[in-house]
């Protein structure tokens, strides 16, 4: 195995590099120079000092959800034990891991502040928005049938959003600092698993419609045509996430892992072709969109390997990585994807294992 590089080489790097193999692929190739990680206080105002990365901004599902969805009429709530038990002294804070978020650990990594506000949060300061903010609602999806199962936040609505976080942003520093923030900003995006696990599987709307591939490629167009009107916003670096193995889900283990409770290979296939078909647009995007620098992310082979490798990573149990669907005082847990705060964690670990020169 090539040696680990640092975390926020490797965060860099997702941003800067165009890789051909690997876990992420890029739109540029540069050479990467160790820079030093530097960490802002939260009750930072104003202008970000972070000028590589000044902000973070997450778009999508419950991935990215950092507390979003404890504002709206929805059943897909993690404001309730057993979720938030290690993360700020044992509050559910609306985020659906036991710890902090993919979407917490890129700001972190890349130095920008220690966690990723909710922008829905009615306690958020002016001083949180130009380092980022989330909008992200878990439950939504590429798809619009999606978010509205679960009366979550659909993509159009949360560009809206975004669009009102820029006029905030303009007030507090400035058009031109607020258009620098928004063009160097990192753009987070995830958002086709409930397609997937829902729309398509539990509640199988679509499944009576499209095909697999048919109705791949309707999600890759809007996740196309949201990438686009990012871009027409300012935005410039783009972060897809692939949809992860949804087929080693608790729900899909049940549902066609047999009696031994394996990974669904039928939900896997329906990923990885999604994901091919992700990948190959984020190419036309790439050339179709001046200066912008859109990255793939493979989630799916990234949370495999650690099902896979359960013991190397630590997890006594592979069912320690899930959260399953189960009654918890009365309430139902919606999540069940492998989201623990020590998953979190390895998975730094393992994309820099991916980076090694």
């Amino acid at each position: 195995m090539a040696p680990a590089v640092s975390a926020f080489q490797v965060l860099f790097a997702v941003i800067q590099l165009t890789t051909t193999s690997g876990l992420t692929s890029c739109h540029r190739s540069e050479v990467i120079k160790e820079k030093k990680k530097n960490k802002f206080s939260e009750t930072m105002v104003h202008k970000p000092k972070n000028d590589s990365v000044p902000s973070v901004l997450a778009f999508g599902d419950s991935f990215f959800d950092t507390g979003n969805n404890n504002y709206l009429k929805t059943a897909a709530k993690a404001n309730f034990p057993p979720y938030g038990k290690d993360f700020m002294g044992g509050k559910a804070t609306g985020r659906f891991s036991n710890g902090k978020t993919i979407s917490d650990y890129f700001v972190e990594i890349l130095g920008v502040k220690e966690y990723l506000p909710a922008y829905l949060d009615p306690y958020i300061q002016d001083e949180d928005l130009p380092t980022g903010v989330s909008f992200a609602s878990a439950g939504s999806g590429y798809d619009p049938l999606t978010p509205m199962s679960l009366n979550v936040i659909p993509l159009f609505l949360q560009l809206e959003l975004f669009k009102g976080y820029i006029s905030k942003l303009n007030t507090i520093v400035g058009e031109k600092a607020a258009n620098h923030i928004i063009r160097k900003s990192v753009y987070l995006i995830s958002a086709s698993s409930n397609d997937w696990g829902i729309t398509y599987t539990s509640v199988p709307i679509r499944r009576l419609e499209y095909n697999v591939s048919a109705y791949a490629n309707l999600l890759v167009n809007q996740a196309s045509n949201f990438a686009k009107e990012l871009y027409k916003s300012g935005a410039r670096r783009i972060v897809f996430w692939g949809t992860p193995s949804i087929g080693c889900w608790p729900l899909a283990r049940i549902i066609d892992g047999g009696g031994l409770r394996v990974c669904g290979e039928k939900f896997n296939e329906e990923a990885k072709i999604f994901n091919i078909m992700l990948k190959r647009r984020i190419k036309i995007l790439r050339s179709s969109l001046p200066q912008s620098r859109i990255c793939y992310v493979d989630y799916f082979n990234i949370v495999l390997a650690i099902l896979k490798n359960a013991r190397e990573y630590v997890f006594l149990e592979i069912q320690a990585l899930c959260e399953s669907r189960s009654i918890h005082k009365g309430m139902t847990r919606y999540d069940e994807e492998p989201k623990t705060l020590r998953t979190m964690s390895v998975l730094e670990d393992f994309i820099s294992d991916s980076y090694g020169t």
